[in-house]
């Protein structure tokens, strides 16, 4: 696994295609990278709603969450405008953070029989499989940093749509220093 600084100066593609990085995203404060399987998941929209509805408590805490899927810029435009509940969205086609993170990718892991009760929890949740745009076998998670670039916290999806505990996120990032004053309802 890379760190924490070589994964914030990876390349990404904004909405519309221009090079960006989480370091740039971060803009000199805690970062919640979210990693998305591809933008036409049903456990990526879950995911994102999930954070959506924390997304005060995170911005209370002085953290900024962004979402990565494998997809290109375009697609994360596309994401961002119909699912992403107005957070910011970005490409890594070429998947070069995930892969430094230690996400897995894996075709097993894709269609793992957990894969079939995590699909009915989220089809039940409202949430429906469209086209996918990026990598159907790459694998998601969350990377916490710190606002000097430190690696914080790592979740690391084992099979597709296992959920992930949002509240132990954000106590992540309620635990970084100088966060710990911090209350937020």
């Amino acid at each position: 696994m890379a760190t924490g600084s070589e994964l914030l100066d990876l390349p990404l593609q904004a909405p519309g295609g221009a090079r960006t990085t989480l370091r740039q995203q971060a803009q000199g404060q805690p970062l919640v990278a979210v990693f998305l399987r591809h933008f036409g998941c049903l456990f990526c929209r879950e995911r994102v709603a999930q954070f959506a509805a924390e997304a005060g408590a995170f911005a209370a805490a002085g953290a900024r969450v962004v979402f990565v899927g494998t997809g290109t810029g375009v697609m994360a435009a596309d994401f961002q405008q119909s699912h992403g509940h107005g957070l910011p969205v970005f490409g890594d086609p070429e998947r070069r953070t995930y892969r430094q993170a230690g996400m897995r990718r894996s075709f097993w892991e894709s269609l793992h029989p957990r894969l079939f009760v995590n699909a009915l929890r989220a089809f039940r949740r409202g949430f429906r499989q469209t086209k996918v745009q990026g990598d159907p076998w790459q694998q998601g998670g969350v990377l916490v940093f710190a606002a000097d670039g430190a690696l914080a916290y790592t979740a690391i999806d084992q099979v597709a749509g296992d959920p992930l505990d949002v509240k132990a996120v954000l106590a992540a990032v309620r635990a970084l220093p100088g966060r710990g004053a911090v209350v937020v309802g």
